[in-house]
């Protein structure tokens, strides 16, 4: 801990151990990460991060700018650092994180904050932490916990991006103890984006028609079985759909217009309730699958060499099981959010 300008800070030294294959050949990425406090209570929490040098002391820690980062591509709320001037990473050829030996990923360094979870965004990596809380749907709360939680998301999301999630990591203190456990991904260019590449205009048709054809293969190859219909039947659907409106009534006012959100139940309740005899010739085709469970345009990311789809739902196994139409009317509604045809 140290005094400087009326704040305190501490400064912690710690080493991400890559797994296997990786971590055979690389003993782990050392980190400083200095911890801001203001003087007086703890009103605000800015971490600084930065690669450390031979000699830990001597890491000058930087900020650059106020930056957007979204989970493994960048492109959301978050601050900038790098750990001094002249600083590059270091590439690995061309390679699906789209960056060449050479060239400067800017920013070098980003964090990004969820209700569950930080993703750290270094260099041409990312790693993802669990937050210890529990929000009722999800308990991280234990060490245990978020151990199975990463290898969890690493299994589910290889299924469709094994070349991004390269697997679970450890968090070592100086004491070599484990402080957490990490998923380590590759990071993906920001600008290939699937949700930014619409924004500016740019034709998806061909990264689209991978897609599906990914989603055909996945859906093909998917676990299936009475425990996976029974979220796909009817009266599981209307129990989740009333729960979703039952946990949203009491934000109705600034966040919606309570005449709005009844018509909203209403036009879906019959929707549901008039299809009995649809939902059940889905069943019995076989239409019910371990799918993604929650594709958004913000987490396809359109490669040369075909699509990154990441982030697939792994809290819940239940959410996940849905009638194949079910993802790729996710992703349909989502681009028309973004004004895609």
């Amino acid at each position: 801990r140290s005094e400087r300008a009326g704040r305190r800070f501490r400064i912690l030294l710690v080493r991400i151990v890559l797994p296997p294959p990786l971590g055979a050949a690389h003993r782990g990425d050392l980190y400083v990460i200095q911890v801001h406090r203001a003087a007086r209570g703890t009103p605000m929490i800015r971490p600084r991060i930065g690669r450390a040098r031979q000699n830990p002391a001597a890491s000058v820690l930087r900020p650059v700018r106020q930056g957007r980062s979204s989970l493994a591509g960048g492109g959301g709320p978050g601050v900038d650092w790098y750990p001094g001037p002249g600083t590059r990473p270091q590439g690995h050829g061309t390679g699906a994180n789209g960056v060449r030996r050479g060239e400067a990923m800017e920013p070098w360094a980003q964090v990004r904050e969820t209700h569950s979870g930080v993703v750290l965004l270094l260099g041409d990596r990312a790693y993802k932490f669990k937050k210890p809380v529990d929000l009722g749907f999800l308990d991280f709360t234990t060490l245990e916990a978020r151990r199975r939680a990463c290898e969890r998301e690493v299994e589910l999301n290889r299924r469709l991006a094994p070349d991004v999630y390269q697997g679970v990591a450890e968090l070592v203190g100086p004491d070599g103890r484990v402080i957490d456990h990490v998923v380590a991904m590759r990071r993906m260019p920001p600008e290939r984006r699937l949700s930014a590449l619409v924004r500016a205009g740019r034709s998806v048709d061909d990264c689209l028609r991978r897609v599906a054809r990914a989603l055909a293969v996945l859906h093909a190859n998917s676990e299936r079985g009475p425990h996976i219909d029974r979220e796909g039947d009817l009266p599981a659907l209307r129990r989740r759909w009333c729960d979703n409106l039952d946990q949203v009534r009491g934000l109705y006012g600034p966040a919606m217009d309570a005449a709005v959100a009844a018509e909203i139940e209403r036009l879906t309740l019959r929707f549901l309730d008039g299809r009995a005899p649809l939902f059940a010739r889905r069943l019995a085709e076989g239409r019910i699958v371990d799918g993604h469970g929650d594709l958004l345009a913000e987490d396809v990311f359109c490669l040369d060499d075909g699509p990154r789809i990441l982030d697939c739902l792994e809290f819940d196994d239940r959410l996940r099981y849905v009638d194949g139409l079910d993802d790729a009317a996710f992703l349909a509604m989502d681009l028309e959010r973004l004004g895609e045809p």
